[in-house]
């Protein structure tokens, strides 16, 4: 179900991946609250 992105978190070095459950093609729009936790706590790791 996953291929591509099991494939990609494999190959990526320091990858970390985030599944957002019961949401499809749009999980900022199915479940804004927790993909924009997901987003923002990526970019505080980054300053």
């Amino acid at each position: 179900m996953h291929t591509i992105a099991d494939k990609l978190a494999q190959d990526i070095p320091n990858v970390k991946r985030v599944v957002i459950s019961e949401t499809h093609h749009m999980p900022n729009m199915e479940k804004p609250e927790e993909f924009n936790s997901v987003v923002l706590g990526f970019l505080a790791k980054l300053l």
